[in-house]
């Protein structure tokens, strides 16, 4: 009995040692069939025979700020939701335990998406039920009325991430003006989008396409000339405060966040950038989860991630710690970015590895595949991913001293004000208040 054990003990292989990792197979990404309406409308197609699912996924090319109204469409698009407004709620049930599913409507600032996954043999069923969603949402759900947002009722959470927004852009979110809407006002403005909107259809499953395309074509009204985009870009100020607090008492945590700004990178930085992300706290195991969680212990909840684009945009580390904690995060955090210099090969490899593993997983979802379909048909898409595979460990380290290392950084703390003032030697610091200007108590 004891051989045995001392066997199993030696057996064990050396965990000091970091597992080399093979290069896998790249993925194979679906190629789609493309088809046109007699009416003009696109239509991408993807034989999928894996499960016995039809999946369709329909974006229009407009959105909320192509309204006159914008909070009266999207007071109406909430009626999507509940299905056609002639229905009771007992055929609705009935129709969803037949389908299989129930129509996932949403709109956005410039777009709008509806999507419905059905059994297969139900996809004029499923397509059909879709179309009087969106041609009659139920104006029962309609709520006529929308309140004021009040930013001293908001979470820590939400006013953090809010005032990051307002030192970046130089812009805050506004508040929603207290409006009452009558019903015959929804539906103008409901009917106006609906006049601007052009659909793109895209299935994937194992159906007749040719059979369904004359179905495309009564789906919606003819197409109509897109109203110009007046989608409004955020402005992008020169200067960004290094140091400011959100005065917001949440007993003794609090929020951290380090920003750090880029602009004007070229597609082959941004590319870079993004993997060196992957390294530094976008993914499982990263350099700041090992240092500030596993070693240090100062939080459990630590990463980071990119917002905005390659003109624009800027690096994240956000976390939550006790106010007693925040010299030492500060000081942990700027030591891992200034290790970000020397890229070890097992983190170069690890990248495209667990890229592809990730990929091949979403690739087994038909709703993933009917959502990016037609961006894996275009050619920014094939170019975009021949760059990445392009990118290699030199360029990684290059952006980190030229993209991180180089930029001046701002930090944004939430908490107790005077809590977080008395555990930080350098006083220099704006207070904000919960409204988001200047508090006047903290000169």
């Amino acid at each position: 009995m004891t051989l045995f054990f001392f066997s199993l003990l030696y057996a064990q292989p050396d965990r000091t040692q970091i597992p080399s990792m093979e290069p896998l197979e790249p993925v194979q990404y679906p190629k789609a069939e493309y088809f046109e309406t007699r009416f003009g409308y696109p239509v991408w197609y993807y034989r999928d025979t894996r499960f016995p699912l039809v999946q369709f996924y329909i974006d229009f090319d407009a959105g909320l700020l192509h309204n006159t109204e914008p909070n009266a469409l999207a007071i109406a698009a909430a009626g999507w939701k509940r299905g056609p407004r002639w229905r009771s709620d007992a055929w609705w049930l009935n129709r969803l335990a037949i389908l299989g599913a129930e129509p996932l409507l949403q709109m956005n600032q410039t777009s709008a998406v509806a999507e419905i996954s059905v059994l297969e043999g139900y996809e004029r069923e499923g397509l059909r039920l879709l179309k009087d969603t969106l041609h009659s949402p139920n104006r029962s759900g309609w709520n006529t009325h929308r309140k004021e947002v009040q930013t001293s009722t908001r979470s820590v959470r939400s006013l953090h991430f809010e005032l990051i927004q307002l030192l970046v852009y130089g812009v805050r979110k506004k508040t929603v003006v207290s409006k009452s809407y009558r019903k015959c006002d929804l539906s103008r403005a409901y009917a106006e989008w609906k006049n601007q909107a052009k659909p793109r259809f895209v299935i994937v499953g194992n159906v007749d396409i040719e059979s369904l395309l004359p179905q495309f074509d009564r789906f919606w009204n003819e197409a109509r000339d897109a109203k110009e985009d007046i989608y409004e870009r955020k402005s992008r100020p020169s200067h960004i405060p290094p140091q400011s607090i959100l005065n917001y008492d949440a007993g003794h945590q609090a929020a951290i966040s380090l920003i750090i700004p880029h602009a004007k990178l070229s597609m082959p930085e941004w590319l870079a950038l993004e993997q060196l992300n992957f390294i530094l706290g976008g993914s499982f195991g990263s350099r700041l989860s090992s240092v500030l969680r596993e070693q240090e212990g100062l939080s459990y909840t630590v990463g980071s991630r990119l917002r905005g684009n390659a003109s624009f945009g800027f690096l994240e580390i956000s976390l939550m710690t006790t106010i007693e904690e925040i010299p030492a995060v500060r000081m942990a955090i700027e030591s891992v970015l200034s290790d970000l210099k020397h890229i070890q090969d097992w983190e170069y490899q690890k990248i495209g590895s667990v890229r592809t593993m990730n990929m091949r997983m979403n690739l087994m979802d038909t709703r993933y595949v009917a959502r990016n379909l037609i961006r894996f048909q275009s050619a920014d898409w094939k170019e975009k991913k021949r760059r990445e595979e392009n990118i290699t460990q030199l360029d990684l380290e290059r952006a980190a001293q030229n993209v991180i290392q180089n930029q001046r950084k701002g930090w944004v703390l939430t908490g107790n004000a005077k809590e977080i003032l008395s555990v930080l030697k350098d006083k220099r610091w704006d207070v904000y208040d919960r409204d988001l200007k200047i508090d006047t108590l903290f000169p």
